[in-house]
């Protein structure tokens, strides 16, 4: 079926992709702190911002997931993610992606459950099981 002029989506369904998400921080210590509390559901990497202009934040949070994502992950990931990060005084910038190739055949994954409605950051359906780091 042929799509109409200025349709897009954004995450092709069977599709693996890696997420990552920006979270600025001020301080070394605030960026490690969101890291520690992030690390084990998601990748985390501390970098400094080399965007900074001296008077903007410093230091940058990455935090990524990997696998298949359904239309409920990437926001519950944003809202953990920007829950984290205002507890330590960092702030969600943004997200991109990064096509990683088709799903494998014949896995099913944890997130296709759709009976999952929890909003709760320990049982979002992100990279806690199966191909998500």
């Amino acid at each position: 079926m042929r799509k109409p002029s200025g349709s897009y989506q954004l995450l092709q369904p069977g599709i693996r992709y890696r997420i990552s998400h920006h979270v600025i921080t001020v301080t070394e210590a605030e960026a490690v702190a969101i890291a520690q509390e992030l690390d084990g559901l998601f990748q985390v990497e501390v970098t400094r911002n080399t965007m900074s202009t001296g008077l903007d934040p410093d230091f940058k949070v990455i935090v990524s997931h990997d696998g298949i994502p359904n239309d409920r992950t990437v926001p519950r990931a944003i809202r953990a993610i920007q829950d984290v990060a205002s507890r330590h005084r960092g702030r969600w910038t943004g997200w991109d992606r990064l096509e990683l190739g088709p799903a494998e055949p014949d896995r099913r994954h944890h997130h296709d459950d759709d009976q999952d409605i929890s909003d709760s950051p320990g049982e979002l359906p992100l990279p806690l099981k199966s191909d998500f780091h």
